[in-house]
């Protein structure tokens, strides 16, 4: 089967994912580095990778390779995008290696064997006959197997399909094109409708080469649940409060040898800090990562300024005083002016870090806590400051409301209401929890309109005995329930008006609550008796 896959990069500016599934394309190739920078990546990458997995399409990377920049220096730098974004694992990646002026052999080599290390799986070059036949002797196909290229022709223009001959490569080592990149136009749709942004695109006609490409070593760093929540949260809470902040400085995995809690079991070197020094770590290796960098940000909200530095000392405050939600956190690595690096360390054994951190704030978890609930502590910081409201719990709604209504009890210990019978005893039945009284927020509305009712049985009983020469009793009755809206709203203001003042008892609402109904009412059954209709 036909893999077909295109470009993105900042030149796609406003193509939509969903334009691109539309067209018939069963991948997304995503532009995530340059040299050592970030040139015409495309500004919203991390929406493009949020909406491609939403809607199944593959995903593949590529950096674009330069000169003058070590072929290694690169690499990371890629990775750290790759990680950034939660790229490394399941993905297919290629470097685009065609600049002016021409970089070095050795650099391009090294490129390819760093990032094929990391990754334990091949990676795919891009490049042109035209660029690469003008390099006698260049070769690389012993590193990367998978050629990404126009035809030698040019572009066809269309997918010639599997058994042309513009697969043919001959050069560089390569018999054959592995991914043909076989246009440059708009997409085309099934209703023969066209778009307007140009896209580069490929096939794949072989699927194992999708799978050499996607499927590497078993033993990645992945980024748990626990902290990509922690993530989500942070980048989406600064959103709320005006700043955007770049994903790619919200990291969490990092898959190369070394020490940190970025680093999951396979890329751990002996004697690794982050599990030799706690039992807590030992216990709880696994493959995940147990880190976040928290890059910068400043905003102001309610009239008070917040950004990294001032997080960073309210979160050590809560280490420090023991918290409940920070009793899973090893360390954070901080610096409260952007020049002296400090650190705490749950353990004391440290008390600084590298320079890097003068500018971002890292805090590592042990490593046995990866499935518990690490986002509490950063949801705490943001309802203090005002940005997420606090959360109420079911019990403390439940007795508020009990408190404003309840007047007494029912033999059978279910609450009376101030302003009529439990809905429960009504018979009115929850739809919420079948068999449950109605004691939380949905009580109100029904507790209203189970007063009504009572009151209308009530005058309907009245009414009853009136003879017939006092008027139409049918008519009178219809006309008492059209003044249900009427005791409605006169309800609702008495509850406004009693709630706007700074004064008002639970008892003082509830009162002026029952009289405005029993006013109101008094005035609609008058009317409905004495001038034919309810009140105006």
């Amino acid at each position: 089967m036909t893999i077909y896959l295109l470009d993105v990069a900042s030149y796609q500016g406003d193509l939509r994912p969903d334009d691109v599934k539309r067209a018939g394309f069963d991948a997304v190739n995503l532009k995530i580095s340059h040299g050592n920078g970030g040139k015409s990546v495309h500004p919203r990458v991390a929406w493009w990778v949020t909406e491609a997995r939403r809607l199944g399409l593959g995903i593949s990377t590529f950096h674009y390779f330069v000169a003058g920049v070590p072929g290694a220096v690169q690499a990371r730098h890629c990775l750290e995008q790759m990680a950034a974004l939660d790229l490394q694992e399941g993905t297919a990646h290629q470097v685009d290696v065609e600049s002016d002026p021409v970089p070095d052999l050795a650099a391009v080599r090294e490129y390819i064997q760093y990032v094929a290390a990391i990754l334990r799986r091949p990676i795919a070059l891009y490049t042109g006959d035209w660029w690469w036949t003008a390099r006698p002797g260049w070769s690389v196909s012993d590193l990367a197997p998978h050629l990404w290229a126009a035809p030698n022709a040019g572009y066809p223009g269309r997918y010639p399909g599997d058994q042309s001959p513009h697969w043919r490569a001959g050069y560089g080592g390569w018999d054959n094109l592995a991914i043909m990149q076989y246009a440059v136009e708009p997409l085309t749709f099934p209703d023969g409708s066209r778009g307007t942004i140009k896209v580069s695109k490929s096939a794949i006609r072989d699927p194992a080469v999708w799978r050499d490409l996607t499927t590497g070593g078993p033993r990645m760093t992945v980024s748990p649940e626990s902290l990509r929540a922690v993530r989500t949260l942070y980048m989406d809470c600064l959103a709320k409060a005006g700043f955007v902040i770049d994903p790619r400085s919200v990291g969490i995995s990092r898959s190369e040898p070394g020490t940190s809690y970025h680093i999951g079991k396979g890329y751990l070197t002996a004697g690794a800090y982050s599990v030799s020094e706690s039992s807590r770590d030992r216990n709880g290796l696994s493959d995940a990562s147990s880190a976040v960098d928290f890059g910068w940000f400043s905003f102001t909200w309610q009239g008070r300024t917040h950004n990294l530095r001032t997080f960073s000392a309210w979160l050590v405050q809560q280490c420090q005083a023991g918290t409940a939600d920070s009793l899973d956190i090893r360390e954070v690595i901080y610096s409260l002016d952007g020049k002296t690096v400090k650190r705490w360390d749950r353990l004391g054994i440290r008390s600084t870090g590298d320079s890097s951190h003068e500018t971002h704030t890292h805090v590592s978890w042990f490593r046995d806590s990866e499935f518990h609930n690490r986002v509490a502590i950063i949801r705490r910081y943001f309802t203090e400051i005002g940005v997420l409201e606090g959360e109420v719990s079911e019990a403390e709604v439940t007795s508020a409301l009990n408190k404003f209504f309840a007047g007494g009890e029912h033999t059978d210990g279910t609450p009376t209401s101030r302003i009529g019978r439990d809905a429960w005893a009504q018979g009115i039945p929850n739809p919420f929890r079948p068999g449950v009284p109605r004691t939380f927020a949905y009580s109100l509305l029904a507790d209203v309109a189970a007063a009504i009712k009572a009151n209308n049985e009530a005058t309907a009983a009245v009414l009853a005995n009136v003879q017939m020469d006092d008027g139409d009793k049918a008519a009178i009755l219809a006309r008492i329930e059209a003044s249900t809206s009427v005791v409605a709203a006169a309800s609702a203001e008495a509850v406004r008006e009693a709630f706007g003042s700074d004064e008002a008892e639970a008892e003082d609402i509830a009162e002026a609550l029952v009289a405005a109904m029993g006013r109101a009412k008094a005035e609609a059954v008058a009317a409905a008796i004495t001038s034919g209709g309810p009140p105006e």
